[in-house]
């Protein structure tokens, strides 16, 4: 059996990104597949203040 490569940044993990805009939310909220997700991650963000802990 192979070993798997590991990732050029092995070791070190990316901070996680976040992109909001009320337009990218209701396109993506539309999808018949997760509906109102986007909206739905979005408020549980600002409930859990997540957003008062992100650099912009």
């Amino acid at each position: 059996m192979e070993m798997a490569e590991e990732p050029a940044n092995s070791g070190h993990s990316l901070p996680p990104v976040y992109i909001y805009s009320p337009e990218y939310v209701s396109i993506c909220d539309s999808l018949t597949k997760v509906p109102k997700r986007a909206s739905m991650v979005h408020s549980l963000i600002e409930a859990y203040a997540l957003h008062k802990q992100m650099r912009l």
